[in-house]
């Protein structure tokens, strides 16, 4: 069995974000007070489709799990003994988690917000996806470094994406299982905190499991969740207004841990590069900028 221990054994020593030239320029600063990264609501992620399939297998989970319980007892109050009390806490818990996965989009208790990045360098594919046609760049990310500020400093971490249906089905019932021993067991634990608790480990998780079409990304993700939302933000999207939080997991002289920018398929290669690479000069970033090579023109 795959576990989640499994898929960090081997960390890569490079991640990938493929950007817009907007996107390069808010990383970097430019426009701003500091670098950062926009962790963006995953319910208005491009492909969001993931989170609705995460919410699926919940579901799908929760109606063979409510099947498998005893008919509830109890009515008219009559006196129940205490295991079919704590079936019936756990049948409740199970219909309060439908109901959740149901109108999850009208429930503003909880917000993940996400930052993409790839195993894959200048790659066709992400360049098609993740940058306009008029051209992107893709920004090649330190793993190590950038884990240690993540760790260190916000208290958030990087996950691979989960594409295979038994490893996913496997953390979904984790959920249950978690549900299921806490009502019988943790006697301090409310049913309310222990709901609580299930949506909260739910919402993360569709934060990193995703449909198998998308598997040759070989996606790792950025992940912060909370209920502050004072520091959320607002930009233009390709169909509405995306909200957005900004990240700054800068080192000790305020710079993120980029190592190389490939430049994307342009008409102005050669200009392309020299603005880049006196930009990031003059940001006091020593790093290599690569033109890319790869068949992907538009004009």
């Amino acid at each position: 069995m795959t576990t989640k221990d499994d898929d960090f054994m081997d960390t890569p020593d490079y991640l990938y974000h493929y950007t817009s030239q907007t996107g390069l320029l808010g990383i970097l600063g430019i426009n701003n007070s500091k670098p950062s990264l926009w962790m963006t609501d995953i319910l208005y992620l491009n492909d969001s489709s993931e989170y609705i399939h995460t919410l699926d297998l919940v579901k799908k989970e929760v109606k063979e799990h409510i099947n498998k319980l005893p008919l509830q007892k109890g009515l008219m109050n009559i006196k129940i003994d205490p295991e079919e009390e704590v079936n019936n806490m756990i049948f409740d818990t199970y219909q309060r988690i439908e109901s959740f996965c149901d109108d999850i989009r009208n429930d503003e208790r909880f917000h993940i917000y996400v930052f993409s990045l790839s195993e894959k360098e200048n790659d066709l594919s992400q360049w098609r996806s993740y940058c306009p046609q008029e051209g992107g760049f893709c920004i090649e990310f330190d793993y190590k470094i950038l884990k240690s500020i993540l760790d260190r400093h916000f208290g958030c971490d990087i996950e691979k994406c989960q594409y295979d249906y038994t490893v996913k089905q496997e953390y979904v019932n984790d959920i249950f299982k978690f549900i299921e021993s806490s009502i019988k067991s943790d006697k301090k634990k409310s049913q309310k905190d222990i709901f609580i608790q299930s949506i909260i480990r739910i919402t993360q998780l569709s934060s990193y499991i995703k449909h198998d079409s998308f598997r040759e990304e070989i996606e790792h993700r950025i992940i912060h969740s909370g209920f502050d939302q004072k520091g959320r933000k607002y930009r233009l999207g390709k169909s509405m207004i995306t909200p957005y939080i900004e990240l700054s997991p800068v080192d000790n002289d305020n710079k993120l841990p980029i190592s190389k920018i490939w430049i994307g398929p342009t008409p102005h290669p050669d200009l392309s590069r020299m603005s880049v690479m006196n930009m990031t000069k003059d940001l006091g970033y020593d790093i290599e900028i690569v033109v890319s090579e790869t068949p992907n023109r538009t004009w």
